[in-house]
C-alpha cells in the first residue's frame, strides 16, 4: 500500500465514525455475527405446538400459524411414509424450527441446507423459510426421522436408499384441483432427474453399483452432491414406478428384519447382485424416457 493510499483510508475511517456518531449506528448484534465466526451465542426462546404426532419446538417470534401450517404438513406427510413402510409410532416425533439462519447455524445446520435429522438427538431440525422451499424440506428431512424410527435406531440404512427414498417423497404434490387437496402419491415432481438424463446421454453418470456402494463421505463430497443426490431420486423413482413401491417396501422390509443390507438389496436386484446389469441397463432406458414439465427447475 502506498502513503496516498494509507491517507485516502484514514481519511474514510474518520468519514465512517463521524457518520456513526452523527445517525447513532451500533455495532452488529450477536445475531449478526453467529454464522460468521463470532464467538458469542444467542439465548433461544422456545414456544411449543403439538400435533397428533409431534412436539414442534419453535423460536420465538416466529408465527404460530407458520408452525401450525407445518405440523399439518408434517402429519399428511406421515400418511404417506406409513403406506409404503407402516410401523407402530411410540410417542410423538420431536421437531424444532429456527427462526434465521444465524440460529439455525447455532444448532448445528448447514447453511447449504435449510434442514436436517439429527439421529442423536432424534430430532428434526428446519429453518424458516418461505413455505416453498420449508414444506419439501420437511417433506425430506421429516422422510430420514421417520425411517430411523422405523429401523428402531439400530441399523444405518443404505445413503442411495436414504436420500434417494427422502428426495422421492420431498417431490409429493397435492390434487390442488380437488376439495380436499389431499397429497398424492402417484404425483411427484421430476426436474430433478433432468440432469441425470443430461449426464446418462454425455456418458457421465453414476455406475448404478457404484452409486448403491458409496459412502457416506462420497456421497456428500461438494463437487459431486448433486449427482448423487439427483441419481439416487432417480432410482429410486425407477424402483418405485416399475414395482409400483413394491419393489422399495420389501428392501426396507428385509433391511429392519436383518439388518444385512447386502439382503436387503437382494430384494430389488437378486442374489449376488446378479440382476444388478440388466437393471443398470433398464434404468438408463426408463431414466431417458421421463417426461419433465416444462418450466420445472
Amino acid at each position: 500500500m502506498t502513503t496516498g493510499d494509507s491517507t485516502r483510508s484514514r481519511s474514510w475511517l474518520l468519514l465512517l465514525a463521524s457518520a456513526a456518531i452523527l445517525f447513532g449506528w451500533s455495532p452488529a448484534l450477536a445475531q449478526e455475527v453467529i454464522g460468521r465466526g463470532g464467538k458469542a451465542k444467542i439465548k433461544l426462546e422456545w414456544e411449543k405446538l403439538e400435533t397428533k404426532n409431534y412436539v414442534i419446538s419453535y423460536e420465538k417470534g416466529i408465527p404460530r400459524e407458520t408452525i401450525a401450517r407445518v405440523g399439518k404438513e408434517l402429519e399428511d406427510i406421515l400418511v404417506e411414509y406409513r403406506k409404503l413402510f407402516p410401523f407402530k409410532i411410540k410417542g410423538r416425533f420431536q421437531a424444532q424450527i429456527l427462526d434465521n439462519q444465524n440460529t439455525f447455524n447455532q444448532v448445528g445446520g448447514d447453511l447449504r441446507h435449510p434442514g436436517f435429522y439429527s439421529p442423536r438427538n432424534r430430532t428434526l431440525v428446519l429453518l424458516q423459510k418461505e413455505f416453498y422451499s420449508l414444506v419439501p424440506t420437511a417433506y425430506h428431512e421429516a422422510f430420514h426421522q421417520y425411517i430411523d424410527a422405523f429401523m428402531s435406531h439400530e441399523a444405518s440404512i443404505p445413503t442411495w436408499f436414504n436420500e434417494g427414498m427422502a428426495t422421492y417423497y420431498e417431490g409429493m404434490q397435492r390434487d390442488e384441483h380437488t376439495r380436499q387437496k389431499k397429497l398424492n402419491s402417484k404425483k411427484i415432481r421430476v426436474s430433478k432427474i433432468r440432469m441425470v438424463q443430461a449426464k446418462i446421454r454425455t456418458r457421465q453418470a453414476l455406475p448404478v453399483d457404484k452409486l448403491i456402494d458409496a459412502t457416506y463421505e462420497e456421497f456428500h463430497d461438494r463437487e459431486k452432491e448433486d449427482l448423487y443426490y439427483h441419481q439416487s431420486f432417480a432410482l429410486v423413482y425407477y424402483f418405485m414406478q416399475t414395482t409400483k413401491g413394491k419393489g422399495p417396501k420389501a428392501f426396507m422390509k428385509e433391511l429392519q428384519k436383518t439388518k444385512d443390507a447386502e439382503k436387503a438389496l437382494e430384494k430389488l436386484v437378486g442374489k449376488k447382485r446378479k440382476g444388478l446389469k440388466k437393471i443398470a441397463a433398464h434404468f438408463k432406458s426408463f431414466t431417458q424416457k421421463v417426461v419433465i414439465p416444462k418450466g420445472r427447475k
